[in-house]
């Protein structure tokens, strides 16, 4: 569901566009978010990435009411 949310944002022009325009051609990019972080990691993405990550799933969470 998050991956899906996430494709979404690929029209934004701050980083977590950026993000999503990436994930949107990483076909082994995992759907949800711990696995999706471990993914970026083990590739060796920046900081920035990991940033806009966490970002993005705030934002999601906001979104779709998983947040108190």
């Amino acid at each position: 569901m998050f991956l899906a949310w996430l494709k979404k944002q690929r029209g934004r022009r701050d980083p977590v566009g950026e993000l999503a325009s990436d994930v949107l051609y990483d076909s082994r990019a995992p759907s949800e978010y711990e696995p999706l972080r471990a993914h970026l990691v083990s590739r060796g993405a920046c900081v920035g990435a990991i940033d806009a990550l966490e970002q993005a799933w705030l934002e999601y969470e906001e979104d779709t009411g998983r947040r108190p």
